[in-house]
């Protein structure tokens, strides 16, 4: 069994890789900059191609007479997919890996548009998408990244070819060119005996690059034309997150619940707009080789209630046994943590294919903290 990741030095791509060359497949990768190969990955056999996203023939070339699986986790825009068919059609199971950006809540708001969007629940692969973009329209800026992965999608879907089409949520994992839990470590190894968390209790579904590749392993079974939703078994808030990443360092520090302070306008904010926006698009016009699909992955890079379809209930939930939180001091200043946009993915689709997770995003994000401690390149 031969397979090729587009992309396949980063989160989900090294991940990917992994478990399939772990598995006894031939796998081949590309990216731009061999010295981002992961050293694992070429110690499993893992063959690096320095190829440019945009080098169709090369992609082509790579492909030859065919391969098994073809993974590409940087198209982003219908452009890049068109030109990739030629290749994708020599394949038994195409993937493209897209971004939980392209959804719109029921008002069509979105993750970078002006607005926040509320979502009232668990969204399904059915739910409301972005339009696709125009021809011409610039996928490397704020407005214009989720617009042009849904017209990618697409182009995809409309090929006639057996392309699944997944959408990851927040990703998290070794090699991620957006490590969110960076910011966590450097500031508990800076010192700081206390984090004063505002939005605490915001859900915003992480993905486990290793659940990712568990999904896409399932789909290589099972080749389709398809969209599947790619997150987490579990949703945990943010603050169970920061204590994860706490627990991994052994902190000593205190973690303290405060209220958001007052909006722009003077009035009060549930957090709602504090969303980055910048979290759902990649960081340049020269992305890394994966889009994580952008933590760089941008899909990556970028509700309140927990997904139903994960199996979690409220007395199973960690939150739910936990101590409650110590009051805030009055000087407390609020942090922004990275996981401030409520929203949630259903993953009963995927599982209805076969998917089995690897385990819980929270036990899972440790690997990405050790990662980090390590000082890998980010």
């Amino acid at each position: 069994m031969r397979a090729i990741v587009l992309g396949g030095t980063g989160a989900i791509g090294g991940a990917t890789a992994m478990l399939l060359a772990e598995a006894g497949w031939q796998v081949d990768v590309t990216g731009r900059d061999r010295s981002r190969m992961p050293q694992e990955l070429s110690q499993a056999g893992v063959r690096f191609h320095p190829l440019e996203r945009g080098d169709a023939r090369g992609v082509e070339r790579l492909v030859g007479d065919g391969a098994d699986l073809l993974v590409d986790l940087i198209a982003y825009s219908a452009d890049d997919v068109r030109a990739l068919l030629p290749a994708m059609s020599a394949v038994r199971c195409p993937v493209l890996v897209s971004s939980r950006a392209v959804y719109t809540d029921d008002a069509g708001r979105h993750l970078n548009g002006d607005e926040p969007p509320r979502f009232g629940g668990p969204l399904s692969v059915t739910a409301p998408t972005l339009p696709p973009a125009p021809e011409g329209t610039d996928p490397f800026t704020r407005e214009g990244y989720g617009p042009c992965k849904a017209a990618a999608e697409l182009t995809a879907l409309a090929s006639g070819l057996p392309v699944t089409v997944i959408r990851p949520s927040k990703v998290h994992g070794r090699w991620a060119r957006n490590a969110r839990t960076r910011t966590v470590v450097e500031r508990m190894r800076e010192g700081d005996k206390q984090i004063a968390l505002a939005g605490a209790d915001t859900v915003d579904h992480l993905t486990a690059a290793r659940n990712a590749a568990a999904l896409i392993a399932a789909v290589a079974e099972r080749p389709g034309r398809r969209i599947l939703n790619a997150a987490d078994p579990d949703t945990p808030t943010a603050e169970q997150i920061v204590h994860a990443v706490a627990a991994e360092l052994s902190w000593p520090g205190e973690i303290v619940v405060v209220p958001y302070g007052p909006a722009p306008d003077g009035s009060a904010s549930d957090g709602s707009a504090s969303r980055d926006p910048a979290s759902e698009t990649p960081a340049s016009k020269t992305p890394a080789p994966d889009d994580d699909s952008a933590s760089k992955d941008p899909a990556a890079k970028d509700l309140a209630s927990n997904d139903p379809a994960s199996n979690d209930s409220a007395s199973n939930n960690p939150a739910a046994m936990d101590p409650a939180p110590a009051p805030a001091p009055a000087e407390a200043e609020p942090w922004r943590h990275p996981w401030q946009t409520p929203m949630v993915l259903d993953m009963t689709a995927a599982r209805e294919l076969g998917y089995k997770p690897v385990g819980n995003g929270l036990d899972l994000i440790a690997e990405e903290v050790r990662w980090v401690l390590a000082g890998e390149p980010a």
